[in-house]
C-alpha cells in the first residue's frame, strides 16, 4: 500500500525532505492535515508521520513520489494525465495540453505559465488567514 513506510533507495538518498520543512510546507498553502492527505492521496496518519518525522520510534522518510507532489501543488498543478495538467489545484480548473519538445523539456511558455500561476497563488495565498489547526 501507498501508506506503508519503505526503503531509502538511491533515488531517495539525493534530496531529502525534513519533517518540519514538510509542516512549513503544508502550513504555506494552508492546508488541515486531512486536505493535505486528500491532495497527496495519502491517509491522515501518514502525514502525521511524516511532520513528525517518526513512526513507532522508527524514522520516517518522505518519499521522493510525496516530495514531487508537494511541489506540483505549490506551483498550482491540481492534477495530470499524461496529457493535460489541471492548473492551480484548489483555485482554478484549467485544462492545459502539454506539449513537450522533442527531449521533454519544458518550453519557455511552460515555465512562464508555471511562474504565472505560482505568482497567483502566492497573492491568494497571502490573503488567506492562518487555520491554527494541528
Amino acid at each position: 500500500m501507498a501508506d506503508k513506510p519503505r526503503k531509502k533507495t538511491s533515488d531517495d538518498q539525493t534530496m531529502t525532505m525534513s519533517a518540519g520543512a514538510f509542516r512549513d510546507w503544508r502550513k504555506r498553502l494552508g492546508l488541515r492535515q486531512k486536505e493535505a492527505a486528500d491532495l497527496l492521496g495519502l491517509k491522515k496518519r501518514m502525514i502525521q508521520y511524516y511532520e513528525t518525522g517518526s513512526r513507532d520510534g522508527k524514522d520516517v522518510t518522505i518519499p521522493k513520489s510525496v516530495r514531487l507532489a508537494c511541489y506540483a501543488l505549490e506551483i498550482g498543478v491540481g492534477d495530470y494525465d499524461g496529457e493535460f495538467v489541471q492548473q492551480g489545484g484548489a483555485f482554478d480548473s484549467r485544462l492545459v495540453k502539454v506539449t513537450p519538445g522533442p527531449s521533454h523539456q519544458a518550453t519557455q511558455k511552460d515555465i512562464h505559465n508555471t511562474e504565472r500561476l505560482s505568482a497567483e497563488a502566492d497573492s491568494k495565498l497571502q490573503r488567506l488567514e492562518p487555520t491554527g489547526d494541528d
